[in-house]
């Protein structure tokens, strides 16, 4: 009995304690928010760049085979054995030169019979015709003789065309691509020997679809890359006819002169469509997505004491819809102006009136095949920006 009375005056003393310590803890947490709001969070350290503004454009990119301007079989014309080749494949020739000889004896056998032939029958009809003159010929005998110097005549003209054809000429300037016989071969009237091209310029035909044809015309630039290379082009025809299975236009590109690429080689096309001469862009590391919308932190910012690198401010966000893209660079429309301080690192971590250290981002690099197809076109391709960082 007497343990079962202190176990009793135990909990007698033990029960008061308890509600003192719940009273407290209670205390405890009502205080608590009071010390959490005196307590700001530190600001988040981020890159910014200044938007800019600069061209930016739509191209149609497709790909085609480069192609000689003009192409043709240079063959034979007459009867006979190849003598000689007097060029080779790969070597440029001149309109009019001779680039294959055969073997002539026959023709300047038949050539010079046609010639002493001619030159008898021409004294012949001479002389009947001064005989007739003095009435010792009659007319029947003169127009014979007149006809046979006719067909003498025409007799000379084939045999010295034979003669000529022996000598084979370049039907234009160009290249020689293939050469299809060897010296010593017999060739007949059409036999190929030769393939020639005008390699120089070059072309590539393009089937662009018919809503952006209304956009081109002839003269306008493009830019074709081989094998990584890029080099200048235009556009030398545009057909006035759509295809009606496939909905193209075909367009005739023509490489600018110089450029040493061989006929059928594949290349890559681009041909600018849309252009905008004033773009503000930013880089696309500074976009956040958002459900199906876009938006991006600008700062409103306090300068750095003098010989700092970095800056503090407050960003805000603005919603941006997306326009043109190349390469890192998107273009932005929205309630900006140029010069503004654009966050493009450490935009995921942010929310509207979010305090920020900053310091100026690294520019991403040019899109090289832009820049090229804008100097083309004269339109320079970096605008002049507003200084970084200017204070708001």
């Amino acid at each position: 009995m007497p343990k079962l009375r202190r176990r009793a005056g135990l909990r007698a003393l033990a029960l008061p304690a308890l509600l003192l310590a719940a009273a407290g803890l209670l205390a405890g947490c009502e205080e608590a928010p009071e010390t959490g709001a005196a307590l700001e969070a530190p600001p988040v350290a981020v890159r910014a760049l200044a938007l800019q503004e600069r061209p930016m454009a739509a191209r149609y990119l497709t790909s085609a085979r480069l192609r000689a301007n003009r192409r043709a079989a240079i063959t034979a014309r007459t009867r006979g054995v190849i003598e000689r080749f007097l060029v080779e494949e790969g070597q440029n020739v001149a309109a009019g030169a001779i680039v294959i000889e055969l073997e002539s004896s026959d023709q300047r056998l038949e050539f010079e019979g046609a010639q002493h032939e001619l030159v008898d029958r021409r004294a012949a009809w001479e002389r009947n015709e001064a005989l007739f003159q003095r009435g010792a010929l009659t007319e029947d005998s003169l127009r014979e003789s007149r006809l046979a110097f006719h067909a003498a005549e025409q007799r000379h003209a084939r045999a010295a065309l034979a003669l000529s054809r022996t000598r084979i000429p370049a039907p234009f300037a160009g290249q020689v691509l293939l050469r299809y016989a060897d010296s010593g071969a017999r060739v007949d009237d059409g036999t190929p020997l030769l393939d020639l091209a005008d390699v120089y310029p070059l072309e590539a035909d393009v089937s662009v679809p018919e809503r952006h044809v209304r956009s081109l015309q002839v003269g306008q630039p493009a830019l074709l890359r081989a094998e990584g290379a890029p080099f200048a082009a235009s556009i030398a025809r545009i057909s006035p006819a759509v295809d009606p299975a496939t909905g193209t236009v075909k367009v005739t590109l023509r490489a600018a002169h110089g450029v040493r690429e061989r006929p059928g080689a594949f290349v890559q096309v681009a041909i600018v469509t849309a252009l905008e001469r004033a773009a503000r862009v930013v880089p696309r590391s500074a976009l956040v997505g958002e459900g199906t919308g876009w938006h991006l932190f600008r700062l409103r910012s306090e300068r750095a004491p003098a010989g700092s690198a970095l800056g503090a401010g407050v960003v805000e966000r603005v919603a941006v819809s997306l326009g043109y893209e190349e390469g890192p660079w998107v273009e932005v429309r929205g309630e900006l102006a140029p010069g503004d301080l654009i966050v493009t690192q450490g935009a995921a971590a942010l929310a509207h009136g979010g305090r920020v250290v900053w310091a100026e981002g690294v520019e991403p690099a040019e899109e090289g095949d832009l820049v090229r197809l804008l100097e083309l076109a004269g339109v320079a391709a970096v605008a002049s920006a507003a200084p970084a960082g200017a204070p708001r």
